[in-house]
């Protein structure tokens, strides 16, 4: 015969010969059954909606965000190339004649102390190019 006790008088095959913790065990059981019929319940219709969901948007993807994206470009590219004529026809000249003019001046720096000049302060001459 097999020793089941310990040196205490505990018994190692059956811990709870009283049974207090049957509650516990329904609860455990309840407990799985409740997971397994939910997860059957739900799990099943929520599957197939993910999958809908997932169908839908690789279509949208693929039929309707990508040819818009691609006649974005197409059309980008033409106002681009509208903005650079434009640029170069009326923008560009007008930046060239202003610096033109600008290119006259002439900034030099002096500071008055005491009589004498020092190379410090701004003051900004007209200078005209030979």
């Amino acid at each position: 015969m097999e020793e089941t006790s310990t040196a205490m008088g505990l018994d190692l095959k059956d811990r709870d010969p009283k049974r207090l913790n049957d509650s516990i065990k329904v609860f455990n059981i309840t407990r799985l059954w409740c997971y397994r019929v939910l997860s059957l319940i739900l799990a099943v219709p929520a599957a197939c909606v993910w999958g809908v969901h997932f169908a839908l948007l690789a279509f949208c993807t693929v039929w309707c965000c990508r040819p818009f994206m691609r006649w974005a470009q197409i059309v980008c590219g033409y106002c681009g190339d509208c903005h650079l004529i434009f640029i170069e026809n009326f923008v560009k000249p007008v930046f060239v004649a202003v610096s033109f003019i600008f290119a006259n001046f002439k900034v030099v720096s002096f500071v008055r102390t005491s009589g004498r000049m020092s190379h410090s302060g701004l003051s900004v001459k007209w200078m005209l190019r030979p």
